[in-house]
């Protein structure tokens, strides 16, 4: 298990996010009711500590909701998969998912599947974004992390109207009283 201790340095990198796709996990998010978690594929390109993100898959509808766990259908996240590599290479990058009951930051399990991805040598993942959504009755909060097996970085967003302007709307990681420390460098302690 992996544990954070403390922000070391200031932000590197950032998320960026078309509108579209962020107007469908908040629609997503809130679909699912009693409180259980959802989620999906994250689709898109990397570059240094930079995510492009295209697609925020859905559930798909073998997806198991838990309260506190939440598991896509593998089946739809690899169909949208090949249809993002084919439309425009885009490639699975990482995971997002509500926290319907408990704050933005990745949890013990979370971090464990993470590390599980990243320590597949087939997987080949250098880091892995974690977009962790809790929508309120106004607005959707969310906190975008990049894992690595060292280090879990909570990156800065951008929302964008155009594909080809990616600044349109720039928004700072939304603040979450469950975080002590809203955003930094957390290095991970060695996984058991």
């Amino acid at each position: 298990m992996r544990d954070m201790f403390g922000p070391v340095n200031s932000l590197p990198g950032a998320v960026t996010i078309p509108r579209t796709q962020w107007d469908e996990m908040d629609r997503l998010a809130r679909s699912v009711t009693h409180g259980y978690e959802t989620g999906g594929i994250v689709l898109g390109s990397t570059s240094a500590e930079q995510f492009d993100v295209t697609v925020l898959g859905p559930p798909g509808p073998s997806a198991t909701h838990r309260p506190a766990a939440f598991l896509r259908d593998l089946r739809t996240a690899q169909a949208l998969a090949a249809e993002a590599w084919e439309q425009d290479r885009s490639e699975w990058i990482g995971e997002w998912h509500t926290h319907p009951r408990s704050g933005l930051a990745p949890s013990p399990t979370d971090l464990a599947t993470y590390h599980r991805h990243l320590d597949d040598p087939e997987l080949r993942f250098e880091r892995f974004l974690s977009v962790i959504a809790r929508p309120t009755s106004d607005k959707l909060l969310v906190a975008c992390w990049s894992v690595s097996p060292t280090t879990l970085i909570r990156l800065p967003v951008t929302i964008y109207d155009d594909p080809s302007a990616r600044s349109v709307k720039r928004t700072a990681p939304s603040p979450d009283p469950d975080l002590t420390r809203a955003t930094g460098t957390y290095p991970l302690s060695p996984h058991s």
